[in-house]
């Protein structure tokens, strides 16, 4: 887990970087985890699109099958949790 301040100083750095590979190489070799890229590159960006360049990002490249097997598992998994029952689930 990276601290509050090396976590602002390496995403300070990161902003001067322009190649969004080399920003996200960057990122995870200094302990940003997938969620903490998209959350950086969502800052000039939506939500979504700043998703989809992490996972099809060369830095993360290693991780795709497995991320697409769990948001594949998810769908399902939700799917079926709600399938004619809507409201079923409660957020916190």
């Amino acid at each position: 887990m990276i601290g509050e301040e090396d976590y602002e100083r390496i995403l300070r750095d990161a902003r001067e970087i322009d190649d969004i590979e080399s920003k996200l190489a960057m990122l995870r070799a200094n302990g940003f985890s997938q969620v903490d890229c998209i959350r950086a590159l969502s800052e000039g960006s939506t939500l979504a699109e700043a998703k989809q360049v992490v996972h099809f990002s060369e830095a993360w490249a290693d991780t795709r099958e497995a991320s697409e097997q769990l948001h594949e598992s998810l769908h399902k998994n939700l799917s079926r949790s709600t399938h004619n029952q809507p409201g079923d689930i409660t957020l916190p």
